[in-house]
């Protein structure tokens, strides 16, 4: 048996999903995650690392080693409502999610710091494609995540809390979807 995932195995990396968590949280359950991986067979393709995310040195493998291993997605389960603790952090990760790759941040629309993280984001985006400087009201955790990027948000309307996420694709300069069929 064999998983297919375009640019995974067939580039000789194995897929593996990370999963930092602090267990700091009294309803945790990424520690249940871990046992119904094992229970469908899957655990395998992931590993838990018990940790403060934002305690890992920047720029290392997601075990802190360091490797120089490509990030596909990001998923920032913890928001954007961290003090200056997320400029860093992006500071360090943005770079190493791969061309094409995705930040999924949590809690972005309907939480008034989250929001206003999110704004300085679409500002950054809408300066640059005016060609203007960018406004003076981004924060620096916005500013973060430089290049070329694509974004996207969705409401989760079936939960009061929490209850969106904003995707960012990497596009380096250059990048483009690959085209793998001639007719649809």
């Amino acid at each position: 048996d064999r998983l297919l995932v375009y640019g995974g195995w067939a580039s000789g990396s194995r897929p593996l999903l990370h999963t930092i968590d602090s267990m700091s949280h009294e309803h945790t359950t990424a520690n249940v995650v871990c046992g119904i991986a094992d229970d469908l067979g899957l655990s395998s393709f992931m590993e838990l690392i018990e940790a403060d995310a934002y305690a890992l040195p920047t720029g290392k493998g997601a075990a802190g080693d360091d490797s120089e291993e490509w990030i596909d997605i990001l998923w920032l389960d913890f928001g954007v409502g961290v003090g200056g603790r997320l400029a860093p952090f992006l500071e360090g990760w943005w770079p190493r999610i791969c061309p094409g790759g995705l930040l999924i941040v949590h809690s972005t629309l309907t939480n008034a710091v989250t929001r206003a993280w999110l704004d300085g984001v679409r500002a950054r985006l809408d300066a640059h494609a005016s060609g203007e400087p960018t406004p003076g009201a981004c924060a620096a955790a916005a500013l973060a995540l430089e290049g070329e990027l694509e974004t996207v948000s969705f409401r989760e309307p079936h939960k009061t809390w929490q209850n969106s996420i904003s995707i960012f694709q990497k596009r380096s300069s250059g990048w483009a979807e690959p085209i793998l069929t001639t007719y649809p």
